[in-house]
């Protein structure tokens, strides 16, 4: 009897153990997988910002706005492109990490022909104004 009596509080203590360890995993998931966005983002931003360097010459100064991130790895957000000759063009565009170069946005056919007379890469530092109104240089 007495060990009947035993193993009933045991089978409690280990439906306990168990409880504990689910909501420790869920409530430690919860709070690792919140820091790892961040960091996602900034390197979506940043992937964006290599993308456009290589894509596009003489650039001096770029400016994300507006993002929209998308699971897995996609961003898309507005962009201003200043130019070393002081011109500046605008437009939409939508970016996955694993692009290599720039073949998409919306843009008028003008701002297609404009963007095309650019083409080639970037090789000094630009400055880089992030969403979140960060700044930098890449």
């Amino acid at each position: 009897m007495l060990k009947s009596i035993f193993f009933k509080y045991y089978k409690w203590f280990y439906l306990l153990a168990v409880l504990i360890v689910i909501l420790a995993a869920v409530f430690f998931y919860g709070v690792l997988n919140g820091k790892p966005r961040q960091v996602n983002r900034r390197e979506l931003e940043t992937g964006l910002v290599k993308v456009l360097k290589n894509t596009y010459k003489d650039i001096e100064e770029i400016q994300l706005t507006s993002p929209h991130y998308h699971a897995p790895d996609g961003l898309s957000c507005h962009v201003n492109l200043r130019f070393s000759d002081n011109q500046e063009m605008d437009y939409d565009l939508g970016y996955s990490s694993s692009q290599k170069e720039n073949d998409q946005g919306s843009q008028t056919d003008e701002g297609r022909a404009f963007l095309k007379n650019r083409k080639g890469k970037t090789k000094t530092k630009v400055s880089v104004t992030y969403p979140d109104g960060d700044k930098g240089r890449e």
